[in-house]
This record gives structure tokens, sequence and C-alpha cells, in this order.
């Protein structure tokens, strides 16, 4: 792969506060830039500071401990990607996952106009964070594995979007399957379980955020995040589901045979 001439580079200081973040430390980053690009990934790339929101801005620190039961009732112990019988008594073996990850919401905030600056990131932030990312309706649990490679394929796909690298037939599909994690990648039905779920979830998103009532910077919100229906490719099971928000969902159980992972030999034949 053609690496920029100069592949180390520096952080920003870490006394910068951004969305009530500190960025990375000031420490000379050692991976390699991504091709005609000065750093690895947009984080390190002062000219997004200003615009720069951490998924951590959305996080609820007791979440697992308040809603696992909750989760493991609602799809009846099984992994939603998988449809397979969870391990709950393996330390590790699995994680409490963000159906539409909260990097989508810090992707999305980069393109809001917050009018009145700290007060409306406060109020976006509070909303996201209280009343739709962290809600039943997006949650499930899933084995850590199939997370993580799910987190970092939304990871790359967002930040090659912000820095260019995105190709024309390059597809958040093709993310998820390239993505490995101790030599394992995703099969083909598994990712496009994955891909509908999150086409899901981002639509009860929005439906939450019209619930808020008429407010500009919430349909702007929607708004940003449906540009990442479309650029992701990623479908709700059912585009005519008219459910209220918080009403559940039974048929989020997929009744398919999605083998969980497959070889990465087999992927790269």
């Amino acid at each position: 792969m053609e690496l920029f001439s100069n592949p180390r580079h520096r952080a920003w200081p870490k006394n910068v506060l951004i969305g009530y973040c500190s960025v990375l430390d000031s420490a000379v980053c050692s991976n390699n830039a991504k091709t005609g690009y000065a750093y690895c990934c947009a984080a390190h790339d002062p000219s997004f500071a200003s615009s720069y929101f951490s998924p951590q801005l959305f996080s609820d620190l007791a979440l697992r401990d308040r809603c696992e039961d909750q989760v493991v009732a609602k799809y009846s112990k099984r992994d939603l990607y998988h449809s397979d019988i969870l391990d709950l008594k393996t330390p590790g073996f699995v994680e409490l996952d963000h159906i539409l990850e909260k990097q989508c919401f810090s992707y999305a905030f980069r393109f809001l106009d917050f009018r009145d600056g700290r007060e409306d990131i406060d109020f976006v932030a509070s909303i996201v964070r209280e009343e739709i990312v962290n809600k039943l309706p997006n949650l499930c649990l899933t084995r850590t594995t199939t997370n993580r490679i799910k987190g970092a394929a939304v990871w790359r796909f967002l930040d090659d979007c912000l820095t260019g690298h995105v190709g024309a037939a390059d597809t958040f599909t093709g993310y998820l399957l390239a993505e490995n994690r101790d030599g394992m990648r995703l099969g083909r039905k598994t990712t496009r379980i994955i891909t509908h779920e999150m086409g899901t979830a981002l639509k009860y998103c929005q439906r939450r955020l019209s619930a808020q009532g008429e407010t500009p910077i919430l349909d702007e919100l929607s708004s940003q995040l449906q540009a990442l229906y479309v650029k992701m490719e990623i479908r709700a099971k059912d585009a005519t589901d008219t459910q209220t928000p918080d009403e559940p969902k039974p048929a989020l159980i997929w009744n398919v045979n999605a083998k969980p992972f497959v070889p990465q030999a087999v992927i790269q034949n």
C-alpha cells in the first residue's frame, strides 16, 4: 500500500477540549498515514479540531448494569446478529452493543450548526444520550469479537468518509467483511443482518428525535442520520414499520442460520 512520505505525525495537544473530550496526547503517532494524506485518521488532523465530538459524549457509564437483564430478556438470551444462545457465564465473551453506534452520532454532530455553541451542544447531546442512543431498542448483546469488528468497521468507514478515502465502489458492507479480529471475519449473512439492524435502529432514532417536537437542530440531526442511512446503505428490515418508538419488536430476532464467523483464509480466496 502506498503511504504518505512522512507517515509519523503529531496528534493534537492533549489540553485541547472538543465537545468535553480531552483529545489525544501530543506524542508522535506511529501509525502509517493514509495514502496522500498527512495523518492516519481525521482524529489526528488539526483541521478537524473544531468539529470533533467524541462518542463518549453520549455514554452512560451505568448502562450495562442497568439494562443487561432487559436486553437478555428482549432477545430471549440470543445474540441478535448470530441468533444463537449467548454465553453469559464466560467473562468477556459478550458485550453490550449500540446497534446504531455512538460513532454515527459523533459523525453527524460534525455537520450540525450549533448556533448557540455550548448551550446547543449540551441540549442535543443530552437528548441523544438520555432519550435515544442508550434506549433498549438501540441495544443488544453480542459476542465481543463481533462487537469489536462492527465498531472498527464503522469507525474506519466514517473516518475514510471524512478524509476522502472511500472509493466509488467501496461500501460499508465491504468494510465489515474486511475487518478481522484474532484471524476471524464476519460472514455475509451476519453482515447482512448487522446492516439491516443498524438501518432499523437508525429509523427508531429518527422517530425518537421527531417525538421531541419541532426543533430545528434536532430536525437537522435527523437529516444527517438520513444521509448516513443512504451513505452506509443500511436498510431497515421493514421500511413501512409504523410501530411506536418504545414498542417491542419481536421480529428483531432473525430466525436464520447465520454462520457467526468465517476463517480469514476463506474470505481471502
